[in-house]
């Protein structure tokens, strides 16, 4: 099997990370900041991911572990087709005005990974020796895309070929619910699902339908669990991800599904899925959905701790509060209105960090 490479383009472009001071006192380790999209090819959306303390945190000479001394850079794949596509990139990252910063990737499939970069992390002392200018950081990228697809009579199969065909075939099993052994009644119906696939996802399946199967064992209804405060529309989006590893094609928009279903995630412990639902909407904060985002990641903290979630909620409050522009659209949404008292007095609270 060869490749060919036919459809050759470059780019050249940069992006500024402001308010770098509280980026860092807000972001924890391994918690990250997406710019805006830098460039499109091959239906492949690239952004530039900046952790500003880096992927760890660091560990103090007593043992004691504190805030790292390094960043880390990386170029993103934020969307992309689902079809094989290989991509060769020669990629450099600079930080103007020296160049001090560079990565290079000569081959990448961007079917089984999504990020390439920087391999060792920047350290501070020479960001803000070198970089560092008025409390923000400009970086340029110049990438070289070829775009190929696979020849020949072999077939090739990619690692996302065989992940969409199993999860073709664990979706046929839920809708067909062949072999399905548990029950769930929820507030305007029920469905019929599997012990095993809800036990594999969640921690919080996993010791309600024990103990309520263990102290139902001798009911006229079996394997049956009643969850009256569940809604089938939202139950249906759970299980479809919990069975396929995606969430369903709708009419609604994922920005809304996402919504609906991260509060469901947390409660019932989903990690993946508050990862997807958290990840996704901090790619599509606008000033029109911010606010209700924010307010969401807000009421889930509140129940129990989760680094998703608590990195949502930092973007979520950098997106709002990175100028008055911004801010003030904010303030003007309809969502704005409905955020609660606590969540509001935050809000303020970083706007006045950052301005001061």
């Amino acid at each position: 099997v060869s490749v060919d490479f036919s459809n050759r383009q470059e780019f050249r472009t940069s992006c500024t990370f402001k308010q770098i001071s509280a980026l860092r006192k807000l972001q924890a380790a391994g918690t990250h900041v997406d710019s805006s999209v830098l460039f499109t090819v091959g239906g492949h959306q690239f952004v530039l991911r900046f952790y500003p303390n880096g992927l760890a945190e660091s560990e103090t000479e007593d043992g004691h572990s504190g805030r790292s001394e390094r960043a880390l850079l990386q170029l993103h794949r934020r969307s992309g087709p689902r079809e094989p596509i290989v991509l060769r990139f020669h990629t450099s990252i600079s930080i103007m005005p020296p160049d001090c910063v560079a990565a290079n990737a000569e081959f990448h499939d961007y079917n089984s990974v999504d990020t390439f970069g920087c391999k060792e992390h920047l350290t501070w002392d020479e960001i803000k020796r070198t970089a560092l200018i008025d409390d923000a950081l400009t970086f340029q990228v110049h990438a070289v895309a070829c775009c190929g697809v696979y020849e020949g009579k072999e077939q090739h199969v990619s690692p996302s070929q065989n992940a969409e065909h199993l999860a073709a075939d664990w979706k046929q099993i839920l809708e067909s619910g062949v072999g399905a052994d548990v029950t769930l009644k929820l507030e305007d119906g029920e469905r019929q699902v599997h012990k095993s696939v809800l036990i594999a996802h969640s921690t919080v399946f996993r010791q309600y339908l024990e103990t309520y199967l263990n102290e139902h064992s001798s009911s006229t209804q079996p394997g049956t669990v009643i969850l009256g405060n569940v809604g089938c529309k939202n139950m249906d989006s759970l299980l479809y991800f919990l069975y396929t590893g995606k969430l369903p094609e709708t009419s609604s928009s994922d920005v809304s599904m996402c919504c609906s279903l991260l509060p469901l995630a947390a409660r019932y412990d989903v990690p993946s899925l508050i990862q997807h639902c958290s990840s996704k909407l901090e790619t599509s904060l606008s000033v029109a959905n911010a606010a209700q985002i924010l307010q969401i990641a807000h009421s889930q903290l509140q129940q129990r701790y989760c680094p998703a979630l608590a990195g949502l909620k930092t973007s979520t409050l950098y997106f709002i509060n990175r100028d008055r522009a911004t801010a003030s659209a904010v303030q003007r949404s309809g969502a704005f209105k409905q955020l609660s008292k606590d969540v509001m007095k935050e809000m303020f609270a970083d706007y006045w960090l950052h301005a001061s």
